[in-house]
């Protein structure tokens, strides 16, 4: 999984130096005062959509590393299972495993975030970037 991420940013970090690379080149090929607004705004609109991306990574990442630590640390506690109800051995392993789930829902409620701000920066991206009198439903 964390290598999925990793493939998943250096994708993205390759896709954000072509795109770069494409607006520079299409930058430089038309006179000065033809440079089109739809250009500059197809550029913001990517690296608004590409930031968010990054932080939607990183706040999985970061969820990752929050459950691996309570999992990590349930292979090395004495607990039983029963009825679908953790039962540790100690009140201190219990209150360790309470505080590593606090931070694990964190992390999911932040990734939740992000999962939002990068749902509207898709819309706002394809929005802003969307032809006058064009219709994607056809």
């Amino acid at each position: 999984f964390v290598q999925y991420l990793k493939d998943c940013r250096k994708s993205s970090d390759s896709l954000d130096q072509a795109f770069n690379d494409s607006l520079f080149a299409l930058n430089g090929d038309l006179p000065a005062n033809d440079v089109d607004e739809g250009l500059k705004d197809i550029g913001d609109s990517f690296n608004e959509d590409r930031t968010a991306f990054s932080h939607f990574l990183a706040a999985l990442d970061k969820l990752y590393a929050k459950v691996l630590d309570a999992l990590l640390f349930m292979q090395n506690s004495h607990y039983t299972i029963a009825n679908d109800h953790v039962t540790f051995s100690s009140k201190k392993d219990l209150d360790e495993y309470t505080k590593l789930l606090g931070r694990v829902d964190a992390a999911n409620a932040e990734l939740s975030k992000a999962n939002k701000a990068l749902r509207k920066a898709n819309a706002k991206a394809n929005a802003k970037t969307k032809r006058p009198g064009s219709d994607s439903s056809q």
